[in-house]
């Protein structure tokens, strides 16, 4: 074979380097191409995920107030009609829960024995892409008023004023804040328990004389030394001074001298600044129940008072009474949630005399639901049963009931068993979102109020 002209083979050569050329260009433009579309992807999934979590926490957030509207309308005695003068006597937390449940969720949880059932075919408020996970309402005067501390006109103070002086007294004394009391705060200064009560009090009341407190009486009487204002002037410049008026908002207190944020955030689910001084019985916790019943122990106060010490707390003696109340405490409102859980939507304690009854015998007063539980027809047995059951002996139980049934008579004059000021707090989710809301709500006649809301 004859070989090929060179000129044949040389355009050959050229048309094989095109190629090559050309394929690495393809091969480049792919690369690219692949590049941005893998970047233009992780930013669309990045744009739709906050896309998604946007309209999720808008969801959330209607969510959640759609509770606290809901919940307002529930408390509304014009929407009860007719029925409004029933209001006082039922349990709003659960009825108001179960209404919630009812339009958000199309759904009917029956306040006894746990049963539920679905209801077909009601729209509600057609919340199907969110649910409300945490609801709770709970009377302001649950939680220990710090407005009692304060006496308009009263120049010797008053008994609820004395009795809300004892009872911060034993909210300050838990040992887990002892660190504070033992310590100079941000402002270079170091703050008894009696400096912080006298703080509140000079804060709210509308003079401008300190007030000096002794915290085991419970009096407080003027001081004749600096103004209320001083401190804030010297420390604060002209920023701010006492309001001289009651609080509108729990985060009040954080503006207060010797009110720290440890200090703070321990307070502010125990105390309220809108409730008097008197206590619902219905909804108090065994710790509010604990606090008020040690506040009027004479063994603490006397253990205190011989320590030298606002607190005895190296004494064993004291904690060993604490236990026992605390104990006893929770025996109460055991008591207190079996009577309710009998009376359905009803409170279980409809007067003063009835919380003095629970406080002075807890078991005596639930024996018939013990009996009737326990299928013991002995009402002796049945309640020692009980007892054994919760883990008490006899001996310790009659040594703790002596002493409810001694502090029943004081502890009944600071209950009340109906309330207008509502805290509430309702939590709400959608997807991975979860919003909260807190609000105090005020029934003003035939008016729903809002004291005070915040997003958390």
């Amino acid at each position: 074979m004859s070989a090929l002209p060179q000129s044949r083979r040389g355009r050959g050569r050229g048309r094989r380097q095109s190629a090559g050329v050309a394929l690495l260009m393809v091969i480049a433009s792919i690369t690219i191409l692949a590049l941005v579309l893998l970047e233009f992807s992780g930013s669309a999934r990045t744009h739709l995920s906050a896309g998604t979590n946007i309209r999720d926490d808008i969801r959330a957030q209607t969510a959640a107030d759609t509770a606290m509207v809901l919940t307002r309308a529930c408390l509304d005695p014009t929407a009860w009609g007719p029925a409004a003068s029933m209001q006082s006597k039922l349990d709003l937390e659960k009825l108001c829960d179960m209404m919630l449940k009812i339009f958000t969720e199309g759904r009917l949880d029956l306040p006894i024995g746990g049963l539920s059932m679905e209801l077909e075919g009601l729209e509600g408020t057609g919340m199907e892409k969110g649910v409300i996970e945490h609801f709770e309402l709970r009377p302001e005067a649950s939680f220990i008023g710090l407005a009692g501390l304060l006496c308009p006109g009263q120049r010797n103070g008053c008994e609820v004023q004395r009795s809300t002086v004892r009872m911060m007294r034993t909210v300050l004394c838990n040992p887990r804040i002892n660190y504070i009391f033992e310590r100079e705060q941000a402002d270079g200064k170091a703050y008894t328990r009696a400096d912080i009560i006298a703080n509140i009090i000079d804060w709210m009341d509308p003079d401008d004389s300190r007030v000096q407190v002794d915290i085991f009486t419970g009096r407080v009487a003027d001081d004749l030394g600096e103004g209320e204002d001083s401190y804030y002037r010297d420390v604060q410049g002209d920023r701010y001074r006492s309001k001289d008026a009651p609080m509108d908002s729990i985060e009040e207190l954080r503006l207060i001298r010797g009110i720290n944020d440890e200090l703070f955030f321990f307070l502010q689910n125990r105390v309220s600044v809108h409730a008097s001084g008197k206590i619902d019985f219905n909804t108090a916790s065994a710790a509010t129940i604990a606090t008020i019943l040690k506040s009027m122990n004479n063994r603490l106060t006397l253990l205190d008072g011989n320590s030298g010490d606002e607190c005895a707390d190296n004494s064993d003696e004291r904690y060993a009474v604490e236990a026992q109340i605390e104990r006893y405490a929770q025996l109460v409102v055991e008591a207190r949630n079996m009577k309710s859980a009998f009376a359905m939507l009803g409170n279980a304690v409809k007067s003063a005399q009835n919380a003095q009854q629970l406080i002075a015998d807890p078991v005596k007063v639930i024996q018939p639901y013990i009996m009737l539980q326990s299928n013991q027809p002995d009402p002796t047995m049945a309640a020692l049963l009980y007892l054994e059951r919760k883990g008490w002996t006899l001996q310790d139980y009659t040594m703790a009931q002596q002493f409810g049934a001694a502090a029943s008579g004081g502890f009944a004059a600071l209950v009340k068993t109906e309330s207008n000021l509502y805290r509430l707090r309702a939590r709400a989710r959608v997807g991975n979102i979860t919003r909260t809301v807190f609000a105090v709500l005020k029934r003003d006649g035939k008016i729903i109020r809002t004291l005070y809301y915040r997003e958390e």
